[in-house]
């Protein structure tokens, strides 16, 4: 059973009802605060030469990191290793974020998908309507929902994939494996750092999920803190809460800054902005071409996991 957030499961063979996890614990002070504080666990742990995990908070971030370090031991013989969390959101409904939009499993797959892992763009959410999570994975995409991966042979001595999966608010991340038969060797030795980010919402928000993953995957950029040179920011400011910048990029002719947003809720949005680029009527309507189109002047609604690109001219 799983004891805690980041619990490491390692699994020697095919089947998960051999999962194996760790021993030795010993847990010291990380980082010191104030800005950033944390605390480090280090264990043995099967299939490895050794495991680290930080978990580490920001001031003035609502949110958890969790760094799990993985000592891979050179193992050639089929196995599988799964980071856990479970988390506890009575009723709580799975959204997984697939880029442009959320699945929820089960409930939104048709007959022969794959139910036994998903692929997350950037993160998984967890809501209940009244609270909820978001959890992201910036290295691990695979992650498995209520149970692990099965791999034990079963029909024609193969592998019985998942027809239905049942509703649960287990999250597995899915780290490695050498059960499947490609063009790669079959063991993977070295250590491998595996980052994880989870943000507690109120509410049953896509938009707010989708928010969440894309400021947890990149890493925090620091600037210089000198009150003369004030930071400088962007002339452009996106109101909308339910509009999400998915990128944002010099032009190819370097003349402009294409911004692209995604609506990321189940209902269309105003499209509202703000800033000395729009004050000075400097933003239009775009699209692939980078062309400029209309020029943004009353707000245009943004359909349901709509797209919009904008162009800011310099």
């Amino acid at each position: 059973r799983e004891s805690g957030l980041a619990h490491y499961l390692y699994v020697p063979g095919l089947d998960p009802k051999t999962a194996r996890t760790v021993s030795t614990v010993s847990i010291k002070p990380g980082e010191p605060g104030p800005l950033v504080s944390s605390l480090v666990g280090e264990s043995d742990a099967p299939g490895t030469k050794g495991l680290g995990r930080e978990y580490r908070v920001v001031d003035g971030l609502s949110r958890l990191d969790i760094a799990v370090t993985v000592d891979k031991e050179k193992i050639g013989d089929k196995e599988g290793v799964h980071i856990a969390f479970p988390f506890a959101v009575p009723g709580g409904t799975p959204r997984v974020d697939i880029g442009w939009g959320f699945v929820r499993p089960e409930a939104d797959q048709i007959a022969g998908a794959c139910r036994d892992f998903f692929c997350a763009r950037d993160s998984v959410d967890i809501s209940n309507g009244a609270f909820g999570l978001t959890w992201t994975s910036s290295d691990a995409p695979l992650v498995e929902i209520g149970a692990i991966t099965d791999e034990t042979p079963r029909q024609g001595e193969r592998r019985g994939w998942l027809q239905k999966l049942a509703p649960s608010t287990r999250l597995f991340s899915y780290v490695m494996n050498n059960y499947w038969h490609t063009n790669y060797k079959a063991d993977q030795e070295g250590p491998v750092t595996l980052r994880y980010t989870l943000s507690p919402h109120h509410g049953s928000d896509t938009a707010a999920a989708k928010r969440l993953g894309l400021e947890a995957s990149p890493p925090l950029l620091h600037v210089a803190a000198d009150p003369a040179s004030p930071v400088p920011r962007f002339p452009l400011t996106v109101r909308s809460e339910s509009l999400a910048a998915t990128s944002l990029r010099p032009s190819t002719d370097r003349k402009a800054w294409i911004l692209r947003l995604l609506n990321a809720s189940g209902n269309p949005a105003p499209l509202l902005l703000a800033g000395l680029a729009c004050d000075q009527g400097r933003v239009f309507l775009s699209d692939l071409s980078e062309s400029e189109g209309r020029r943004v002047s009353a707000p245009p609604d943004v359909p349901a996991f709509g797209i919009v690109t904008l162009r800011i001219n310099k």
